[in-house]
């Protein structure tokens, strides 16, 4: 039993039991025996009694250690098997005495409602955004690198911000960042594409033009242009974050799978470690039994013959 491990197959596992029970079960009635013929008949109630006394005193006792060495195994081998107790679902490992499935149906739960919080959040504009971008900031569950791509905010946010700056330059006539905001390879500071890269070719060149006359003509048009501009936000913002959205969904779709699967032989192998290192301890528990019994003198197992006649035992 202490070579178990999680690769152990189910029909190796019942074998070793079978032998164990082959081993252990006969020296429970043995044992009994051998006390009730150590002693004499009118004290056999005595000793099986004492023999019942301290075979539920040793198992209570036994049961605890070994309960001890177990959890201490099992809690220990965790993080060597890539299980973070602190991240456990549910937290600080409350969910390890469920079993298998009940640990990964809990990491999926959680998993999805993240993604369901995420998918809300690229859907929403103005000041629900910033506040559901506040609160999955703030939730300390969220890995950091998801976090890292948020602080500058969400896709929408980023290009609002971009289109103020975009109106700011033509009205400055300021022609470096409007340059630096059109080029369709410019990123955002995500690593995304900016709206250059989401607007049509010819706004470029014209908006360009724009910056460039004289600041009379630049006030006398803006106001178009801005109104102009500003009616291709809405679909800018939504195909980023339809694109921003389904990056983040795949990935925290396969994180789940990666999470789960990890997790659940992670648990798997500690526990198969906890039952080995209990085996393992019980070994020695055996051996001194085995010296002990070996201690035990060879007795005459008593017939009826050598009971003693009623009426002797009376006299006597």
């Amino acid at each position: 039993m202490s070579t178990l491990s999680v690769d152990t197959p189910f029909w190796l596992v019942v074998l070793y039991m079978f032998m164990v029970g082959i081993g252990f079960g006969p020296s429970q009635s043995i044992f009994a025996l051998a006390s009730q013929n150590a002693v004499e008949p009118r004290k056999i109630g005595q000793a099986t009694s004492a023999i019942q006394f301290n075979r539920q005193i040793g198992s209570v006792v036994c049961a605890a250690v070994l309960g001890v060495v177990f959890n201490g195994t099992l809690v220990a081998a965790l993080p060597k098997h890539g299980v973070d107790i602190s991240q456990a679902p549910g937290g600080q490992g409350s969910s390890l005495g469920d079993g298998p499935e009940e640990i990964r149906a809990v990491i999926v739960s959680s998993f999805d409602a993240t993604i369901a919080r995420f998918d809300r959040l690229f859907t929403l504009r103005g000041t629900e955004a910033k506040m559901a971008l506040d609160g999955i900031l703030a939730d300390p569950a969220l890995p950091a690198k998801y976090k890292d791509e948020l602080k500058a905010g969400t896709p929408a946010m980023r290009i609002d911000a971009a289109f103020d700056s975009l109106i700011a330059a033509i009205a400055k006539g300021d022609l470096a960042t409007l340059s630096r905001l059109l080029d369709p390879r410019a990123v955002d500071p995500s690593g995304r594409p900016g709206i250059g890269a989401n607007m049509p070719a010819f706004v470029g060149p014209m908006l360009l033009e724009l910056a460039s006359a004289p600041t009379a003509v630049r006030q006398a048009r803006l106001p178009a242009v801005r109104a102009e501009i500003l009616s291709q936000k809405a679909g800018i913002e939504d195909a980023a974050s339809a694109a921003a959205s389904k990056v983040v969904h795949d990935a925290l779709e396969s994180e789940k799978v990666r999470v789960a699967d990890r997790t659940v032989a992670g648990m798997k192998a500690s526990f198969a470690d906890g039952v080995v290192k209990v085996w393992f301890y019980g070994i020695f528990l055996m051996i001194a039994l085995l010296v002990a019994v070996l201690m035990i003198p060879n007795l005459k197992l008593k017939g009826k013959a050598d009971a003693a006649p009623p009426a002797e035992a009376s006299a006597g």
